[in-house]
């Protein structure tokens, strides 16, 4: 039973994660600071990076506040899944610049 638990909460722990890695990822495509978040859904600056890092369980009015600030859907925040709320045209865009400047950077290094 003991190790049933183990794995429930490591899972809650990864799934904190991925919805923190969500939520940075929104953030910085938006521009925006830790701080202007903070305003946003009124959490302080720790707050919004403890979840950010995964090491804090997003509340239901700080999903719904991301939701409306972005345009995403619930379930994109939750488990990542595109319910065609959400232009994703405008992040394969992003993608593609992000990974340009990878590719620039690599080979300014050598």
């Amino acid at each position: 039973m003991e190790t049933q638990s183990k794995e429930t909460l490591n899972r809650l722990k990864n799934t904190d994660l991925e919805i923190g890695k969500r939520l940075k990822m929104l953030r910085q495509e938006a521009g925006l600071k830790q701080s202007d978040i903070a305003d946003l859904v009124g959490h302080s600056n720790n707050v919004v990076g403890r979840i950010e890092r995964g090491e804090q369980t997003i509340d239901l009015k700080t999903i719904l506040a991301y939701k409306k600030q972005f345009k995403v859907s619930a379930d994109y925040i939750i488990d990542g899944v595109n319910n065609g709320n959400e232009d994703i045209s405008d992040r394969l865009k992003f993608a593609e610049a992000y990974i340009d400047r990878l590719e620039n950077i690599l080979k300014n290094r050598t």
